[in-house]
């Protein structure tokens, strides 16, 4: 599959796990919560001060300490009013900037060269920009369009990744 060197590489590096010992399931859409707990394992798993402080975060859940560091880093926000959005799905243009975040908010002056880049939220430009300038985006972008409302999943997100982690080498 596309998506299986992808997959390999970061399960070798503890970056992404299966949703069991013997499945990854690459079609199902990556939540918040897991998207935490993937940048919270490239981070080294550091330890963090206090439980997440979200209504919808339960203490001592899985992606608890994940959530709080995202949170304490600001790779993550909530929404708002308490909320953090554990297991909503994360959308492409979401996820690219996350992951600009976490990379510490580059600029870059790159032009998109993605026909539906009109449709990219204001807030997500920049970090798609840099995404694509640095070759992060290959494999999520089919006949120039990148489709940023539509949810990740978890086989684009290890490619994505890959793509990422390699480039930092």
């Amino acid at each position: 599959a596309w998506y299986a060197g992808a997959v390999a590489y970061c399960r070798q590096r503890g970056v992404m796990n299966g949703t069991t010992d013997t499945t990854f399931a690459p079609e199902a859409s990556l939540t918040r919560a897991m998207l935490a707990a993937v940048l919270y394992r490239m981070s080294g798993s550091p330890t963090v001060a206090a439980p997440p402080a979200f209504t919808d975060a339960a203490a001592g859940a899985w992606y608890s300490s994940a959530v709080s560091w995202a949170a304490e880093t600001g790779v993550i926000s909530g929404y708002g009013g308490g909320i953090f959005g554990v297991n909503d799905p994360t959308t492409r243009e979401q996820a690219i900037t996350i992951l600009w975040r976490y990379a510490g908010n580059l600029d870059s002056p790159a032009a998109l060269d993605i026909s539906d880049a009109n449709a990219i939220s204001s807030w997500a430009q920049t970090a798609v920009r840099r995404a694509e300038e640095n070759g992060i985006l290959a494999g999520m972008i089919t006949d120039r369009r990148f489709d940023p409302k539509a949810k990740i999943n978890r086989g684009e997100v290890a490619s994505l990744l890959y793509h990422y982690l390699r480039n930092q080498a």
